[in-house]
């Protein structure tokens, strides 16, 4: 026979798995939780869309596209004109949460860009601190150096007639 505290276990036990079964068979909200994220995402992304400028080890213009590219180019300075003097890099982005993260696909020179890749990897993996009209702060989880870019006027974003500078250089 059960004692009367027992009983009061049963029914808890019971409580729960009501409880449990009803969470389970409840219907889902029609909007899945990327999808959510995405829309909440929108703006931050709308505002990282354009041409930013910063100085960290090279004069540095980074200009992020809404189709998912990138396209970084890095004027060398001081010793570092030694290894080049430009150098291109052409490269996917994506953004989930506060994580901004890039992937080199190639570059021009093409050796020296292969070389920075195995030195210090394609993935770079950037935490957004702050993003306005003028200034994007990210935080880069590899090198442990926070980033300060300003945006660039809006100007042509056609590389081209670079592309073909840096690469008539290298030959």
């Amino acid at each position: 026979m059960l004692k009367p505290r027992h009983g009061w276990i049963a029914v808890t036990l019971l409580a729960v798995e009501i409880a449990i079964t009803t969470m389970l068979l409840r219907p889902r909200a029609s909007v899945s939780l990327n999808q959510a994220l995405t829309a909440q995402q929108t703006p931050l992304i709308q505002r990282l869309i354009g041409t930013w400028h910063d100085d960290y080890q090279a004069d540095r213009t980074l200009t992020i596209r809404a189709d998912g590219t990138a396209t970084m180019i890095c004027q060398l300075r001081g010793m570092h004109r030694f290894f080049a003097t430009q150098l291109l890099f052409e490269q996917e982005w994506r953004l989930e949460d506060d994580r901004l993260t890039f992937h080199t696909v190639s570059g021009v020179p093409q050796k020296k860009i292969d070389f920075v890749v195995k030195l210090k990897g394609a993935t770079t993996r950037q935490i957004v601190r702050q993003v306005t009209d003028s200034l994007l702060h990210v935080y880069d989880e590899g090198e442990a150096t926070e980033f300060h870019w300003e945006r660039v006027p809006d100007s042509s974003t056609d590389h081209s007639q670079l592309l073909a500078d840096i690469e008539s250089r290298s030959e």
